[in-house]
């Protein structure tokens, strides 16, 4: 589907919380991965903003753009936050614990 560049982010999104309410979820993340990703959504979303622009201003591409707004789209809020990676764990943090 191709989506017009000018009509608001918000006629493709489906919105589950209020710009309020979700501002005051940005303002107290404590992750800056997410807080960037947080911000796309506010300003592509709920400001209306176009989404390449705000992309640009992030210092990211439009690809990074599309791939956070439809997560966001799928998963909501909790879809924003960095997933489970595969993989064995650091031992360095168990070491340190150690000599503590």
């Amino acid at each position: 589907m191709l989506i017009d560049r000018f009509i608001p982010l918000s006629s493709f999104i489906h919105l589950t919380l209020t710009r309020e309410s979700f501002e005051k979820i940005y303002k107290h993340e404590r992750n800056i991965k997410t807080k960037e990703r947080m911000l796309l959504i506010l300003n592509g979303v709920y400001l209306g903003k176009i989404s390449a622009q705000v992309a640009r201003d992030l210092h990211q591409s439009k690809a990074w753009a599309s791939n956070w707004l439809k997560r966001y789209d799928d998963e909501g809020i909790e879809g924003l936050k960095d997933r489970p990676k595969s993989g064995r764990h650091s031992q360095i943090s168990e070491q340190i614990e150690s000599i503590k």
